[in-house]
């Protein structure tokens, strides 16, 4: 008599071949190759040395240090910017200056040093107040965009120079 087709014995659908490799990688630990000592020494170095010259590149990179003072308008596009005198350097011509909302830019046209609060009023006609520092350093702005009110007084930064990034980072910087 004949068995019914169901308990025949079927052939399998995968080689014996296929279904031993898969049992084999089941079996076998997946670890990536081990590189020689040696070599991996000299990755290590190589990383390191790579490591090096991108902290010392960046930490040489100038970046632009900018002092605070007072800005005083003389006309619409026209304004004194008021320094303290310290050891820190002072503005230079063409040095940018930017006002404290950020809209207002403008370019030193000319630098004077050592004026008194008499001096400014004298040069500039600005008014004698007990709040402007005395020696000062002023810098004649002309503003390249936007305008000032005549004789309003603003918050300024103004550029006096540049310093390495590792300077700043570390505090070492004249501000």
């Amino acid at each position: 008599m004949a068995e019914p087709i169901d308990q025949r014995e079927r052939p399998p659908i995968f080689r014996a071949q296929a279904v031993a490799h898969h049992r084999r990688g089941r079996d076998e630990k997946a670890e990536p190759p081990e590189l020689p000592a040696p070599a991996l020494r000299r990755l290590w170095v190589l990383l390191a040395a790579l490591a090096a010259t991108l902290l010392t590149g960046a930490a040489t990179v100038p970046v632009t240090v900018y002092r605070q003072g007072d800005a005083l308008a003389l006309t619409g596009v026209e304004l004194v910017v008021v320094l303290p005198m310290s050891g820190a350097t002072g503005p230079v011509e063409n040095a940018e200056v930017v006002l404290r909302e950020g809209t207002v830019r403008g370019r030193v046209v000319e630098r004077f040093s050592r004026l008194s609060r008499a001096g400014l009023t004298a040069r500039f006609g600005i008014p004698a107040a007990d709040d402007l520092p005395e020696p000062a350093v002023a810098a004649l702005v002309r503003l390249a965009g936007g305008t000032v009110r005549p004789g309003g007084r603003y918050p300024a930064w103004i550029e006096v120079g540049t310093t390495p990034l590792l300077a700043r980072l570390t505090g070492r910087a004249d501000d």
